[in-house]
């Protein structure tokens, strides 16, 4: 018995761009949302709707950067 027949065979990692695309995508919203709520904020929204806005879009922002940070640490140790 050789050494390559006591390892499970090897799965694609097929699901990687397509999450890498919409974790880009999310943090781009994420980004141009908070930038528009705090040098351009509608001046009839109310101020519990900014800050709504503001941990919406920092959620956001957080989510979608750490997945693509992941997305490429698993790339980087050859897990993708």
């Amino acid at each position: 018995m050789t050494v390559g027949h006591d390892q499970p065979p090897k799965k694609e990692a097929w699901y990687a761009w397509p999450i890498a695309i919409a974790a880009l995508v999310g943090l781009g919203f994420g980004l141009q949302n908070l930038w528009k709520d705090l040098f351009a904020p509608n001046p009839r929204a109310p101020e519990s709707y900014l800050s709504f806005s503001y941990l919406l879009d920092g959620i956001t922002v957080i989510a979608c950067g750490g997945a693509i940070f992941l997305l490429l640490k698993a790339a980087r140790h050859g897990k993708s």
